[in-house]
């Protein structure tokens, strides 16, 4: 059973996951989680096996029978396509949320993130520059 604010083994990848309960509790200050906190873990497995992280930031997409779905809302409740994994102390403990880069510069992907992801058919060009500019796109 996954419990939250306590850290969870996540073996297959020799570290831990924290599940924080102030990405789910309906702040009005932090995104927040839309899809079930066993396809959150699920997200940041498939983004750390992908190799889509730089240093202690990791960047996933939730994907669905092939297609990629919102797995988050804003403060401003529009849909978020991208979550951000951090270690914040680096100590292989990593916790996240949905990346709301049009509030937050620090959650838009690396680039070579974003152009794996075009690579692969998950976003265009255009919603790349969009998000680097920080403005608003489903990426």
């Amino acid at each position: 059973m996954l419990r939250f604010n306590r850290e969870f083994e996540v073996k297959e990848l020799n570290c831990k996951y924290f599940f924080k309960t102030d990405h789910r509790d309906n702040s009005l200050k932090k995104s927040q989680w839309t899809i079930e906190p066993p396809n959150e873990l699920s997200c940041f497995v498939h983004s750390f096996t992908s190799g889509w992280q730089i240093a202690y930031r990791c960047w996933g997409v939730y994907i669905l029978e092939g297609v990629k779905m919102p797995l988050g809302k804003s403060i401003t409740d529009e849909l978020l396509y991208v979550a951000i994994f951090v270690d914040s102390f680096e100590k292989q403990v990593w916790h996240g949320y949905p990346a709301d880069f049009r509030r937050n510069k620090w959650d838009v992907p690396a680039t070579a993130v974003l152009v794996d992801w075009r690579q692969k058919g998950f976003t265009t060009k255009s919603k790349i520059s969009n998000a680097k500019q920080g403005k608003i796109c489903s990426l």
